[in-house]
């Protein structure tokens, strides 16, 4: 006989992997609608090299396992690296190497998807862990109907693949700490490697997350957490050699110099060749060392993050640099509310717990949350808030809490319980409701013109190119003039369009993307009197009876917004 609670933890269990199949169907759905974004090429070029060729030098600020786990479909199907020096080019000439782009780029996306599946396992199992085996299966529920999570899942980057990964780590790390064994030592060890493997920008993310749980140590010793920080250092060498031989692993085995990476070089190059330390720590730079490519790709990314930023747009402004509030009204724009709400009382039950001094397991998806806001806050990187998607599955099991508190609340039990059904209820209509346009979903504190507020990837990451074609033979567009935010060009879905003039105007249909309306919105002013249609949420389709308009007097860029109603 099996006993009641092991049945029930079967039954959730089952239940689980039904919510999980349904969010890999509904991922699935996407994969073939959308054309490619404008990183996909790029990272499509470089884990085909890792596959096909054994090397990794293309834009190495990446790291290749979300990269190598993309291409690997393409791979086994026959696909091969086709040699061109743009990364852009290449990744475009691999989709587009057998006459099949848009299946060969859905086939890839596919490739993502087993990171939706982790991220699924791990939110499950520590909010299980945490509140139960109901509570867990309904912080999966929530993470399942996520329009954010759902667009990324189906996209060829590296933002899914470091989010799971990164809550994957934190998940082992906690339980490592709770109970110090050599098998979880590896375990949270080989975790911590993936994490690394899977972006880069882990590395901030689980040093701040180390500090918050030595914080909740302390606030809970009510001192220096001496028992808590005492790690057996043999165990913690099987953490840094699981984590290290990982990662020497997802680069080949390969090793490369230190001077490989181009911060290192700089400092090179000033050292003192005529002295006998300078030419020593020269010569050491240029030693190869196993995971030197780790370095290289680390240094890279830094140099990345110091360089001038390209015009981003926040709120109607457009700069070369970043906003302090950027992300928390991002996330408040494109979280659903229902979310949100849940989020918040969990964050305040949170706070709640920890000042009482409560059980600080409960309060650990919260704290790390809150981290991925403060690393992400001072980048000059605003493009969109993929960049958050790590707080995505820790909110999820934060909102555990206030699920559990309003579940099991010992007043109004109807009334609480009725709010919850009711939020779940709200977020799943919501999720339905923006299918398949995840990537470009917006809550409805953006009201109707969510371009007035956001835009990049948030918005318009060029992924209506397809759905641009399929309509301009429906109506004979031609000529079509484009003005297109994107890394491939409409030739690549069989059709042909014309570059639109910054210099004049022209008659007949014209696409232009909301990118580039925002950005440069005097330079498409004289479109405002036509009348337009929308291609998909990215894209305005117009038509311009001939003859062409005569060119309007400059103007300037606020009245250009406001002829174009984008403010």
């Amino acid at each position: 006989m099996v006993d009641r609670g092991k049945r029930i933890r079967l039954v959730v269990a089952g239940l689980a992997l039904a919510v999980t199949a349904v969010g890999v169907l509904r991922v699935w759905s996407t994969l073939s609608v959308f054309s490619a974004t404008i990183d996909e090429p790029d990272h499509i070029g470089a884990g085909m090299e890792w596959l096909s060729r054994g090397t990794y030098t293309r834009d190495t600020k990446h790291t290749p396992l979300g990269r190598v786990a993309a291409a690997f479909p393409l791979w086994l199907d026959g696909s091969r690296s086709v040699g061109l020096a743009d990364e852009w080019d290449e990744g475009n000439a691999i989709f587009a190497s057998r006459g099949r782009f848009q299946a060969d780029l859905a086939k890839a996306r596919s490739g993502i998807v087993v990171f939706f599946v982790l991220m699924c396992g791990v939110v499950f199992l520590w909010s299980m862990e945490l509140f139960g085996p109901w509570i867990g299966l309904l912080c999966l529920f929530e993470l399942s109907l996520l329009p954010a999570v759902l667009a990324l899942s189906g996209l060829v980057t590296t933002d899914m693949a470091g989010a799971s990964t990164v809550v994957l780590s934190l998940w082992m790390f906690l339980r490592w700490s709770r109970r110090r064994t050599p098998w979880r030592a590896l375990a949270a060890g080989f975790c911590l490697g993936l994490a690394l493997l899977a972006k880069l920008s882990a590395v901030p993310l689980l040093v701040g997350c180390a500090l918050v749980w030595l914080a909740f140590q302390a606030w809970m010793r009510r001192g220096w957490p001496s028992e808590a920080v005492r790690f057996r250092l043999g165990q913690t060498l099987l953490v840094g050699l699981g984590a290290f031989l990982l990662i020497w692993a997802g680069y080949r085995f390969q090793s490369e110099p230190l001077s490989q990476a181009k911060t290192v070089r700089r400092y090179q190059a000033r050292l003192d060749q005529h002295s006998l330390p300078g030419r020593a720590i020269s010569k050491a730079l240029d030693v190869p060392i196993p995971g030197g490519n780790m370095i290289r790709g680390f240094g890279d990314l830094l140099i990345f993050e110091g360089e001038p930023t390209r015009p981003q747009y926040f709120l109607g402004k457009v700069k070369a640099g970043g906003w302090l509030l950027y992300f928390p009204v991002a996330f408040l724009v494109k979280a659903p509310l229902p979310f949100l709400i849940l989020c918040g009382i969990g964050l305040l039950l949170a706070i709640r717990v920890v000042a009482r001094g409560g059980d600080v397991e409960w309060c650990y998806p919260a704290g790390f949350a809150l981290v991925v806001f403060l690393v992400c806050l001072p980048t000059h990187w605003n493009i969109g808030t993929r960049y958050l998607l790590a707080a995505y599955p820790l909110l999820c099991i934060a909102s555990g809490l206030a699920i559990r508190s309003l579940w099991h609340s010992p007043r109004l039990t109807a009334a609480a319980r009725a709010v919850v059904a009711g939020l779940l209820f709200w977020l799943a209509a919501e999720s339905a409701y923006a299918h398949p346009d995840y990537l470009a979903y917006f809550n409805e504190l953006a009201g109707g013109h969510p371009e007035r507020i956001l835009a990049d990837s948030d918005l318009d990451w060029g992924q209506d190119l397809y759905r641009l074609q399929r309509e301009a033979r429906r109506v004979h567009a031609s000529p079509l003039w484009e003005a297109y935010w994107g890394m491939t060009r409409p030739q690549a879905y069989g059709f042909d369009t014309r570059a639109l003039p910054a210099d004049r105007t022209v008659s007949g249909w014209v696409a232009v993307s909301i990118q580039l309306l925002v950005l440069t919105p005097e330079r498409y002013a004289w479109l405002a009197p036509y009348s337009w249609r929308p291609v998909g949420k990215s894209i305005r389709f117009y038509f311009v009876p001939e003859p062409a308009p005569a060119p309007l007097a400059p103007v300037g860029r606020e009245q250009a917004l406001s002829m174009l109603h984008l403010k």
